[in-house]
């Protein structure tokens, strides 16, 4: 299903824009503290490879994912499938 896989990448990438955008004066994705909005996207961008995305394409987006992808809480939370294998 070429056409379909174009067009989904193609909206995947304009999404990522509007984030990359949105980012450009923000420290997170509803201002300058961390919610629950930086909390429920996150998740989405991890996929990113997965998606076709190249995170270098996006400088404000990908400073954004690798803030929250350090912080204690985020890494604890992606170790947890670690231990049972997955």
């Amino acid at each position: 299903m070429p056409p379909a896989t174009k067009r989904y990448l193609k909206e995947t990438g304009r999404l990522y824009g509007f984030l990359n955008e949105n980012l450009e004066n923000r420290a997170f994705v509803a201002g300058d503290n961390y919610s629950i909005a930086d909390l429920t996207i996150y998740p989405w961008i991890v996929p990113y490879q997965a998606q076709s995305q190249n995170l270098n394409d996006f400088p404000h987006l990908k400073r954004w994912f690798e803030k929250i992808a350090s912080r204690p809480a985020v890494v604890r939370a992606y170790e947890i499938p670690k231990a049972f294998g997955k």
